[in-house]
């Protein structure tokens, strides 16, 4: 299975109450097809969506790995260095960023007797910079071959969406249809939007017939 980036078009309410159209980037894990990619991506974001939505694009995923920090432990250990340290007083102690590491395994060519470089590309979350190499650094532990860690840099990624964040009945359109219906209960009267999903069939949702 694969792993895929979507990108999704939203409106949200901000801190101030006003709604904002955003464009968000996800990875959806553990796919057998783009469009189960884009039907997961669509249940996951539908509580969250303040109204109109749209699966705008979707594509395997640059990874080779997603590694998470466990538990938050080297995250919570790095912001509370910095703190410590004096660094920066609001360091973050939550995994809630996401980096893509490149790094390399690095082995012997057995004919050549030439070291042989192979790239390895890793999205992992952390709450830093230092705190993705770490986690990385532990990640790598049980790895046979040596390797070198490159550039680490921060990605706009909001959230990496398991298998298992999905309820299994979700999976099919009739049952995202239900899941529509249930956001159709919640928006107000003399509301219209329509969400697209590529792949699927548009869904409109048309309240502004409905009695007063």
């Amino acid at each position: 299975m694969k792993s895929y980036e979507c990108k999704v078009v939203l409106d949200r309410t901000m801190e101030n109450g006003m709604t904002k159209k955003v464009t968000e980037q996800y990875i959806v894990a553990d796919c057998l097809s783009l469009s189960e990619s884009e039907s997961r991506m669509a249940a996951y974001i539908l509580p969250y969506a303040s109204g109109h939505f749209e699966v705008i694009s979707s594509r395997v995923a640059p990874y080779h790995e997603i590694v998470y920090d466990k538990f938050g432990i080297v995250s919570q250990a790095d912001g509370e260095a910095q703190k410590l340290l004096g660094q920066n007083r609001n360091a973050s102690t939550d995994p809630d960023r996401w980096y893509r590491v490149k790094a390399s395994l690095i082995t012997l060519d057995e004919k050549s007797g030439r070291e042989k470089r192979t790239a390895l590309n890793l999205l992992v979350n952390a709450c830093s910079v230092n705190a993705a190499h770490d986690v990385t650094v532990e990640h790598m532990k049980g790895c046979m071959s040596d390797y070198e860690i490159g550039n680490i840099d921060e990605t706009k990624i909001m959230d990496v969406i398991p298998l298992e964040e999905i309820p299994a009945g979700q999976k099919s359109f009739k049952s995202f249809k239900k899941e529509v219906g249930k956001f159709v209960d919640s928006l107000p009267k003399g509301y219209k939007t329509t969400i697209h999903v590529d792949g699927m069939e548009d869904v409109t949702i048309d309240k502004t017939k409905e009695d007063a």
